[in-house]
């Protein structure tokens, strides 16, 4: 296909103000929200190790900013809808900096890159919103590559690092420069697009009876910064086995479904509903611009008992096949069409991000690697997978740091890659293919180990919310204490738990398993944490909550002496007694505020006697 000549605009009065495409919106809205995050942006680090003229690759910046109009563009945010055009080439695009004299010049390269990702951008001002800095060492050249999300994505910074290089090795090598056409914005913007009301009949549709919790997170929450981040490689041989699922040597799909099944699996639903982020470009122009086109879509993966990885695999394809034409429906417009997806703040839980593009180019000699530094806005788990050259699978696993803890970020990357090694390649049904990482195993097994003989003075036959037992302490009310027993958790799915995983307590005997009616969650130390009865929890727009850990929250709050809570269907009722001198207005207004969304909360006042 052809595209129209882009040549560089000098009269500012004839730019044309642009349109924004549907994904473009989103990620602007949240940048305009929250200007000072960095979470809206996205940044590569490219290490060229080698012999590298910084001079040339700065040049080649510089062409391929002129070659890519969408590298140029600006918002204008004064007008509602937002607008964009396409602006000069400013001297500022590329900056070169020296590192200095640093003994680890790859960690002070990386120290400066990631202090240069959290520069804010000057959208109103008018400000470069793509930025390049060469940070130039003894020993080679760093790379930073960053822009504002909204005008580029992961396709699209891929898409100009790579045409940076083939400039690179023409220059320098004088190897043949690929003949590349680029569309104008006007192009891109100009494109019919499929009607809302088509969108939103399909997504209507294809999430009608989703599962309602759809994360192992029990909630949702608006976008922060910097998530925790940990990450894991799986050898080749996974990669060669996932790839043999079906027959066709493809990895990317099995892995999905691997990811939907561990998704399932840690929610405790029977199917799964994850973010899943798709390029957006349907169309030739589509394809050869920078622009945010990527949108991240909900994939619904029902998961069946005798499921193996290839028949959940071919769910997948058919799912993500029946997806395909709406791929640039705004987020917005989903939320509209399942109410009860934006009653829970989310349409999806932890995103699946395969990227099978993400190569290396090639610099004859020169080592070049590339690093994300920021992959976008994290709003749950996100699970990003890229191959290396060596064959093996790259697993970066980032979590929101108000969701998740550090610890329960590396588990779940390391309890994802566990369950993707033990599916590869084998034709068990996921029903039998442990997720638990080994030393949760070992963890479940001490706890179930039997126990006999007297009752210890510290009992804890109905723990308070939140306190922390050990298995020596825990009695069943009922059960005679000189019977053998030991002691397992259980999620809904009737699965023993990993850490920190609410489940019901049951004892086992010899004459068989006997309920506790209560909740728990097991410690990597062995230890055990009381979550309260088990007629205590409900799911309430896809999370639990449990009575007695919102009246423990409610009890901390001021004014409160103590705080009770029962559910009356989803009806959540306080009962709050108040300490002297406390305002009921407050103090209710407050408690209300504390109890989670979607519980209705009505709160019972009592002054203390």
């Amino acid at each position: 296909m052809t595209f129209s000549a882009a040549a560089p605009s000098t009269d500012r009065a004839t730019r044309r103000r642009l349109p924004l495409v549907p994904a473009q919106r989103g990620m602007l809205q949240g940048h305009l929200t929250d200007p000072a995050s960095p979470a809206w942006g996205v940044a590569l680090l490219t290490e060229l190790v080698g012999q590298v003229d910084d001079a040339v690759l700065a040049e080649c910046l510089r062409r391929v900013s002129l070659e890519m109009p969408s590298l140029r563009l600006r918002f204008d945010v004064s007008t509602d809808p937002a607008t964009q055009h396409v602006a000069d080439l400013t001297d500022d695009v590329v900056v070169t900096t020296p590192l200095g004299a640093a003994d680890d010049e790859a960690a002070a390269a990386r120290h400066l890159a990631a202090r240069l990702a959290a520069e804010p951008w000057d959208v109103p001002g008018g400000g470069p919103l793509v930025r390049n800095t060469l940070l130039v060492g003894r020993t080679g050249v760093w790379w930073v590559q960053r822009a504002l999300h909204a005008v580029v994505d992961g396709y699209g910074a891929w898409l100009g690092r790579n045409r940076v290089v083939e400039h690179y090795n023409h220059l320098v090598s004088g190897t043949e420069l690929p003949d590349r056409a680029y569309p104008s914005v006007e192009e891109l913007v100009a494109q019919p697009r499929r009607s809302e009301d088509d969108q939103r009949d399909f997504w209507r549709e294809y999430l009608q009876g989703a599962p309602e919790r759809v994360s192992p997170a029990d909630r949702a929450h608006h976008v922060v910064a910097r998530p925790h981040r940990h990450d894991v490689v799986l050898p080749s041989s996974v990669r060669v086995g996932l790839g043999a699922t079906v027959g066709n040597r493809v990895w990317t799909y099995p892995l999905i479904a691997a990811g939907a099944a561990y998704v399932a699996r840690v929610s405790e639903e029977d199917s799964a509903v994850v973010g899943v982020p798709v390029l957006g470009r349907d169309t030739a122009i589509d394809l050869a611009t920078t622009v945010n086109m990527m949108n991240v879509l909900p994939l619904r993966v029902p998961v069946e008992p005798d499921d193996d990885l290839a028949s959940l695999t071919r769910r997948v394809i058919d799912s993500a096949r029946s997806t395909r034409p709406h791929q640039q429906t705004p987020t917005e417009t989903i939320f509209e069409a399942v109410p009860s997806a934006w009653r829970a703040g989310r349409l999806h839980g932890p995103t699946i991000n395969v990227m099978p593009y993400d190569d290396d180019p090639v610099i004859p000699g020169v080592t070049v690697t590339t690093q994300a530094l920021q992959r976008g806005p994290v709003y749950d788990l996100l699970l990003t997978i890229h191959p290396l050259a060596d064959g093996s699978l790259a697993v970066e696993c980032e979590a929101h740091r108000e969701i998740y803890t550090l610890a329960q970020t590396r588990w779940h990357a390391e309890r994802f890659a566990t369950f993707v090694t033990r599916l590869a390649g084998a034709t068990a049904p996921l029903a039998e293919v442990d997720h638990r990482l080994l030393q949760e195993i070992e963890a479940a097994d001490e706890l179930a180990r039997p126990r006999t003989a007297r009752v210890p003075d510290d009992a804890a036959p109905g723990a308070t919310w939140g306190d922390v037992v050990s298995a020596e302490q825990l009695t069943v009310p009922g059960l005679d204490a000189s019977v053998p027993r030991g002691y397992e958790i259980r999620d809904a799915l009737g699965r023993t738990t990993g850490f920190t995983q609410v489940g019901e307590l049951v004892a086992h005997t010899a004459s068989g398993t006997v309920a506790t009616g209560q909740l728990a969650a097991l410690l990597p130390d062995g230890r055990v944490v009381a979550h309260g009865p088990v007629e205590g929890r409900r799911q309430v727009y896809g999370r639990h909550v449990e009575a007695d850990g919102v009246a423990h929250d409610v009890a901390l709050l001021d004014g409160v002496e103590s705080c009770t809570a029962t559910w009356a269907g989803r009806r959540l009722s306080l009962t709050v007694t108040l300490t002297p001198g406390a305002s009921e207005a407050d103090v209710a207004r407050a408690a209300k505020q504390t109890a989670p969304s979607g519980t209705r909360p009505v709160v019972h006042l009592s002054a203390l006697v």
